[in-house]
């Protein structure tokens, strides 16, 4: 038995994998650089609220207007520089497949079909 991380689903369509058929993603490397600003916490770790936060600090503290624990906040980043890692899309950049397990998948059953590349 031949356990598959996605079936075949293959379209065929131009920009999707050769195996699963999904569409293959542009893959870019991104240099990011802080801003100074911070952003509250999602919810309060002590009394699980949503309580409203006040700013406590410049380096990013909260206050928990249920509980009065301080919490530090997420800082925000800003996109300086983005371009794109490969030329065709794929994780690998070879424009046939969205991943490595796909690729593994399909020269498994090339294989197993008793198919050679001479």
């Amino acid at each position: 038995m031949t356990f598959h991380f996605r079936t075949f689903a293959a379209t065929n369509a131009p920009g999707t994998c050769k195996w699963c058929g999904r569409k293959l993603r542009q893959k870019h490397r991104t240099r990011k650089e802080p801003t100074g600003k911070y952003r509250p916490p999602p919810s309060c770790h002590f009394c699980d609220a949503n309580a409203d936060w006040t700013a406590a600090s410049e380096e990013g503290w909260f206050v928990c207007g249920g509980c009065d624990n301080a919490s530090c906040g997420r800082q925000v980043y800003k996109i300086v520089e983005r371009k794109k890692a490969y030329d065709k899309p794929g994780d690998y950049g070879d424009g046939h497949f969205c991943g490595l397990r796909c690729g593994y998948d399909f020269a498994v059953a090339f294989a197993n079909a008793g198919k050679l590349i001479r």
